[in-house]
């Protein structure tokens, strides 16, 4: 923004400036619900048709999606919740081994949940487990240089921040203990179960991660959710 940088500009041209990024991010918001309007799963047109309209748009979305999840733009958190939606749409119906620009996405995506959406689990979590789905070998193959880690370290990362998060709610520990059993169901191979599975490195972790919890949880339906996750880590074992 011009007004945090050092010029001499006069106060009329600083307002201008302000003005003129609150239009950027007001039309950027504007997109990314046109986007998902016009990409609701249940539209009409075919499958491949369906596919095709997302690769089309990819190039496009995907800087969106890096503005808006990029911790450091203040204005981008305000339309934080239209930019996971269009990231769920993209990563269920859109081409799929994902491109590189994607799995930027997903890193940017890990970012933001682990610096300041917190609060927005169950709209990452969406995209997050179409990711293990639709494209598990660079789910387990391939990471971010950067950060130093893994996409499925990445992955534990926010399951475990949720649940080990005393205030974290009910709800949202649920669906992180979903995730973690999406990794369990996909990573089985469709050998399973005649052959071993492709995760086998994530289950003692998850195993202790879930056994933890389930010692420290009051509520039924959450203690339903962790027996849930220890049946998987049994059954893909």
């Amino acid at each position: 923004m011009a007004a945090g940088r050092h010029s001499r500009d006069s106060d009329g041209d600083e307002e201008e400036a302000d003005e003129g990024a609150d239009d950027a991010a007001h039309r950027a918001k504007g997109v990314a619900e046109a986007a998902a309007h016009a990409l609701n799963p249940n539209a009409p047109p075919k499958p491949s048709k369906y596919v095709a309209v997302y690769q089309a748009i990819e190039p496009q979305c995907v800087p969106l999606l890096m503005w808006v999840l990029n911790a450091d733009n203040q204005q981008g958190i305000e339309y934080i919740e239209n930019a996971l939606t269009l990231m769920a749409f993209m990563t269920n119906h859109g081409p799929a081994p994902f491109s590189a620009p994607m799995w930027q996405a997903y890193t940017s995506m890990y970012r933001a949940f682990m610096t300041f959406a917190f609060d927005y689990i169950e709209d990452v979590s969406i995209p997050f487990m179409n990711f293990v789905e639709r494209d598990l070998q660079t789910f387990l193959t391939g990471g971010d240089q950067a950060l130093g880690l893994s996409y499925a370290q990445m992955y534990f990362n926010v399951v475990q921040k949720v649940l080990t998060y005393e205030s974290a709610g009910k709800r949202n520990k649920i669906v992180a203990s979903q995730m973690l059993m999406s990794v369990l169901h996909w990573g089985r191979g469709s050998g399973w179960p005649n052959s071993g599975g492709r995760v086998d490195q994530f289950v003692a972790p998850y195993l202790q991660l879930v056994l933890g919890q389930l010692q420290t949880a009051k509520h039924i339906s959450l203690k339903f959710s962790y027996l849930e996750g220890i049946e998987a880590c049994i059954m893909y074992s």
